[in-house]
């Protein structure tokens, strides 16, 4: 999750520059079933938090929502509440129908949405097909696609023209 972070707050950067000593509000809403997407939320807040290597003059703060599984209205409300509060990004982990409308939401305010996959059981994995947004641009990343991961990090590699990444991944949980 500290490598999507990571990866996600150079989204951030480069989708809103943010001014030197500036503060990067992010959103995360869970279900309540998520219990661990949230504490490796809260520990990569806090380690990016202390490396000043990463994000040199900005910090990052933070505030979690949890909602009920399977609840997309419950979902888009807290969504609009964070936004209220000014967050530059977002990060889920819901089941698909709350991904879905939480999609459109994020498309529509042009806000990064960085979305953990769950199924039903709270499993970490599930095949969710977001859709495309209308106008071609889409701000939503699912960390866990039905595609192989290998797939994803390429494109990630070749967009932003990366020349070197470390990759940490919990394979018990990831599966």
């Amino acid at each position: 999750m500290e490598l999507l972070l990571i990866c996600f707050s150079f989204w951030i950067l480069h989708c809103n520059p943010a001014n030197a000593d500036s503060i990067i509000h992010i959103g995360a809403i869970f279900e309540e079933n998520a219990v661990k997407d949230d504490e490796i939320f809260q520990l990569a807040i806090s380690d990016l938090s202390l490396n000043d290597d990463i994000l040199q003059s900005e910090k990052i703060t933070h505030s979690v929502k949890l909602i009920e599984p399977n609840n997309p209205f419950q979902a888009v409300q807290e969504a609009c509440e964070l936004m209220n509060q000014g967050i530059l990004a977002l990060v889920t982990s819901t089941g698909c129908a709350a991904a879905s409308a939480l999609q459109s939401l994020t498309d529509a305010m042009h806000i990064p949405h960085l979305f953990i996959q769950r199924n039903g059981d709270g499993g970490p994995r599930t095949a969710c097909q977001l859709n495309p947004s209308p106008d071609g641009e889409s701000y939503t990343l699912a960390a866990r696609p039905p595609v192989r991961i290998n797939d994803v990090l390429l494109t990630l590699v070749s967009e932003f023209h990366w020349q070197k990444f470390i990759i940490f991944y919990e394979s018990d949980y990831g599966k």
